[in-house]
């Protein structure tokens, strides 16, 4: 897969054994205006931000196992999200609308992607682990995926579960398709 096939990119489950620096140094580029939309996205102090920066978004995608697209975006944002302890609905529900009104092209959700949200949110709900936002994935960067997910309590076998039921919920999807089930 070419270094910039952003769109392909997959880290999946199945890799317990490699470093998050082995994953993350595969990590496609994004275009530049994705990259811009989402470093200002990460930015802003909200329930899942608070320090949150691009990196330790796209390392929360890789321990979840998601790609980058817009239904991926969708669940790690919502599992993030759903791991807040002080999550209320009304804040979900606004993240929801701006997310599907004000979200730039690609990254603007669809209702497949608030599907796909509101099963991160009620997934990450569950996580023994809160406050995943606050997780220093700077100072893991040399340990396995194995050691990172069970320190944050990333169970493979709920995800796949997880997983299969979005398929389920959206069987047309590109990403339902590739989803490590």
């Amino acid at each position: 897969m070419a270094k910039d096939d952003w769109k392909e990119w997959n880290p999946g489950l199945d890799n317990d054994g490699k470093t998050l620096q082995e994953i993350y140094e595969n990590l496609p580029e994004l275009p530049p205006e994705d990259y811009r939309f989402l470093k200002e996205l990460v930015g802003k102090p909200s329930v899942i931000t608070d320090n949150l920066t691009l990196f330790e978004q796209d390392c929360l995608h890789i321990a979840l196992g998601r790609g980058l697209l817009a239904q991926d975006e969708a669940f790690v944002i919502g599992y993030t999200m759903g791991t807040a302890t002080t999550l209320k609905d009304w804040e979900a529900g606004i993240f929801r609308l701006v997310a599907k009104m004000c979200y730039p092209g690609t990254y603007k959700f669809t209702d497949d992607d608030v599907k796909a949200f509101k099963l991160g949110v009620e997934v990450g709900s569950l996580s023994p682990v809160r406050k995943l936002y606050e997780f220093d994935f700077k100072n893991h960067f040399d340990k396995t995926l194995g050691e990172i997910r069970e320190e944050l309590g990333i169970d493979k076998t709920t995800l796949r579960e997880v997983y299969r039921k979005e398929q389920s919920l959206l069987p047309g999807s590109p990403v339902s398709g590739r989803l490590p089930v």
